[in-house]
C-alpha cells in the first residue's frame, strides 16, 4: 500500500521561489572526474532522513536496491504490452503444466566485488524463498530450483504458477551465495555494504544522501555512462520543487499542478516531463460495512461523477480516462471486453438518482436521500493529509455528488492512520490508487481475490473494499493455469463484467504518473516514443535500466 500512496507525491510551486537543497543534499563524494554532468541527482520522493536498508528481500529498502545494485533475471517492462527484455538471463521457457520455468543465465556476469555469478547464486536464492515465507512477499508457490548445468537453472513450483511469471521473471533479486549464506536472516538484515550484479555500486552514505558509482564489473558494456548517481532527501515537498526548478535536481517524478507553466516555462531547453499512467485512481466501497454495501449507493456515485471536471479542477487535466474493467489504457486493451470498452464511466445525473429511487431511498427536506431504514445517505471518505490532488478531487466530487443527493465528508488523515483504516476496513469509502504487473490479472489478483481480503477489524492484504465473488474467483485461478490468450480473454470478460457491474472499486481516473527530467545535462530519457522501461525514478528495477542508460551532456 505505501508503494501506491509513496507516488501521490506533490510538488507545490511557491509564490516566489527561493532555490534551497538541503545542504547535506549537496555534500558527500564528489563527482567523478570526466563530464561536469557527471552526477545524476535523483529525487525519488523520500522525505527526512535516509536509514541503510539495502536488503532487496526486505518489504521496504531504499530504492537503489532494487534495479541499481541488484538485478532480477529479466526486465518486464511494464510501459509496453509483452516486452520482456533479458537481464541476468538471456531466455525462458515454461513448462507446458506451468510447474517449471527454466532460464538461460548470461555467461561472464560478475559481482561487484569480482567474483563470478553462477548458477549456485541463483538456486539459493529461490531455494532461500521458498523456506523463509516471510521474504517471499508474492507467495509464490516454490519447490525449490535445480541447477541443469552451469547457464541453466529450473524454477519450479508445487502449482501451475504462469499468474506469477511477473514475481518470478522481474520482481526477484539475485543476490550473490557467497555472501548470503553468512547473513543469519535473509529477511531483517539491512545489508549496509552491498554487493550486487547491477550498473552501481554504494560508494557514500549519509543520512541526507547516498551515492552510487559505476559498478566496475558491470556485464554490459559501456554502461553505465553516468560517473555518479546521487539520491537526495528533502524536508518537505516545497524544497524538493525549489530544487527541481534550480536545476539542483536533475530526475523526479511527482505532481506539479499546472506543470508547463510550473516547472517547463523556467527552463524550456531543459525542463522536460512524461506521462506515462500506471494506476487508476479509484473511490473504495466498503462491502462489509456503512452505506456504500448497497449497490444502488455504488451505482449512483459511479453515474454521479462528472470525471472531465473532476481531472480538470483537481488533476490539472493529466489523467486519462478510465474503465470500469479496471485494465490500464490503452497498453492491455486487447484483454477489455468490447462492450465493456464501448461504456466507459459517464456522467448521469439523472440515471444516478434513479439507482437510489428504484432501491426506496427517498429525498429529504435538505435534499439528501435517506435509506430505507431511516439512514441520511453521508458518506465519509478518507484521504490523506497532503495529497492536495486527492483532497481537491473530493471536494469536487463533493459538490457533484450533492446535486443527486448524496453527501459525502471527507476525512483527512496522516498517512499511517489512513493506511491502518485502511487496511482493517474502517471507513466507508477512501481515494487511493490500485495497481497491478504487466497484464491485469495482478491487479486483479491483488485487488479482486476472495484470499486478499479480511473481516472488518483483521489487516486485509490489497482487497480493501472486502470483495468476494466465487466466479472471480475461479477465472483467477483459470487464468493462473493457463499460457492461453484465448482462454485468459475469456477469463478476464467474466472478471470485467463483475467488476463493472458491482463496482468494488468505483474508477475515477487514470492516474497521471508525471516524470521530470534534465535534457540539458542528460539525454537517452525515455519517450513516449520508446518507452524502453518505465520513466518514474521510484519504479523498480526500470530506474536502474533508465540511469544506466542516460548519457551526460558535455
Amino acid at each position: 500500500m505505501a508503494a501506491a500512496l509513496r507516488r501521490r507525491v506533490t510538488l507545490v510551486a511557491a509564490a516566489v521561489l527561493s532555490v534551497v537543497l538541503v545542504a547535506a543534499g549537496c555534500s558527500g563524494a564528489s563527482p567523478s572526474a570526466g563530464s561536469a554532468n557527471s552526477t545524476l541527482v535523483i529525487y525519488d520522493g523520500r522525505s527526512g532522513q535516509f536509514t541503510v536498508n539495502f536488503n532487496p528481500f526486505s518489504p521496504v529498502p531504499l530504492n537503489a536496491a532494487w534495479g541499481m545494485i541488484y538485478q532480477p533475471l529479466m526486465f518486464v517492462n511494464l510501459a509496453r504490452a509483452g516486452d520482456v527484455q533479458p537481464l541476468l538471463a538471456t531466455k525462458y521457457q515454461w513448462s507446458p503444466d506451468g510447474k517449471t520455468l527454466t532460464f538461460t543465465l548470461r555467461s561472464g556476469v560478475q559481482w561487484s566485488d569480482g567474483t563470478p555469478l553462477t548458477a549456485d547464486d541463483v538456486v539459493y536464492v529461490f531455494d532461500v524463498l521458498e523456506k523463509n515465507p516471510k521474504i517471499n512477499t508474492y507467495s509464490v508457490p516454490y519447490a525449490g530450483a535445480t541447477k541443469i548445468d552451469a547457464t541453466h537453472v529450473a524454477v519450479n513450483f508445487t502449482e501451475p504458477a504462469f499468474n506469477f511469471s511477473w514475481y518470478v521473471l522481474g520482481k526477484t533479486f539475485i543476490v550473490p551465495k557467497h555472501i548470503w549464506t553468512k547473513i543469519a536472516d535473509p529477511a531483517t538484515t539491512t545489508n549496509p555494504n552491498p554487493v550486487g550484479s547491477g550498473p552501481f555500486v554504494l560508494s557514500h552514505f549519509s543520512a541526507q544522501s547516498f551515492d552510487l558509482a559505476r559498478n566496475p564489473h558491470y556485464w554490459d558494456p559501456g554502461k553505465p555512462k553516468v560517473a555518479t548517481v546521487r539520491y537526495v532527501s528533502f524536508t518537505g515537498n516545497q524544497p524538493a520543487l525549489n530544487a527541481l526548478l534550480g536545476g539542483q535536481v536533475d530526475w523526479e517524478g511527482g505532481f506539479i499542478a499546472d506543470i508547463d507553466k510550473t516547472y517547463v516555462a523556467k527552463n524550456p531547453s531543459a525542463n522536460k516531463y512524461i506521462n506515462v499512467p500506471q494506476f487508476l485512481t479509484v473511490l473504495v466501497p466498503n462491502f462489509d460495512a456503512g452505506p456504500t454495501r448497497d449497490l444502488a449507493v455504488r451505482e449512483a456515485i459511479y453515474y454521479g461523477m462528472d470525471r472531465d471536471q473532476i481531472n480538470k479542477l483537481a488533476f490539472s487535466g493529466y489523467d486519462t480516462p478510465s474503465t470500469a474493467g479496471l485494465v490500464l489504457l490503452p497498453r492491455d486493451a486487447k484483454w477489455l471486453a468490447p462492450d465493456i470498452a464501448a461504456q466507459p464511466p459517464s456522467y448521469d445525473q439523472t440515471k444516478a438518482e434513479n439507482f437510489l429511487k428504484q432501491a426506496g431511498y427517498t429525498k429529504g427536506s435538505d435534499g439528501i436521500y435517506v435509506s430505507p431504514q431511516g439512514v441520511k445517505l453521508t458518506i465519509g471518505v478518507k484521504v490523506v493529509a497532503g495529497y492536495s490532488d486527492w483532497i481537491e478531487a473530493l471536494q469536487v466530487i463533493k459538490q457533484q455528488l450533492v446535486k443527486i443527493g448524496i453527501d459525502i465528508e471527507p476525512q483527512v488523515e496522516s498517512f499511517s492512520a489512513y493506511s491502518v483504516d485502511e487496511q482493517n476496513g474502517a471507513f466507508d469509502m477512501h481515494i487511493t490508487n490500485i495497481y497491478g504487473g504487466p497484464e491485469p490479472s495482478y491487479m486483479y489478483n491483488d485487488f479482486l481475490n476472495s484470499a486478499n481480503t479480511k473481516p472488518i477489524g483483521q489487516q486485509a492484504i490489497h482487497n480493501f473494499a472486502r470483495f468476494r465473488d466465487p466466479a472471480v474467483d475461479q477465472a483467477l485461478t483459470m487464468i493462473a493455469g493457463t499460457n492461453d490468450d484465448n482462454v485468459k480473454k475469456q477469463q478476464y470478460s467474466i472478471i470485467e463484467h463483475e467488476a463493472a457491474t458491482q463496482l468494488p472499486y468505483i474508477p475515477i481516473m487514470q492516474s497521471s504518473s508525471l516524470t521530470e527530467f534534465n535534457v540539458g545535462k542528460f539525454t537517452g530519457w525515455p519517450t513516449q516514443n520508446n518507452l524502453y522501461a518505465l520513466p518514474m525514478p521510484f519504479e523498480q528495477p526500470d530506474m536502474g535500466i533508465v540511469a544506466a542508460d542516460v548519457t551526460p551532456v558535455g
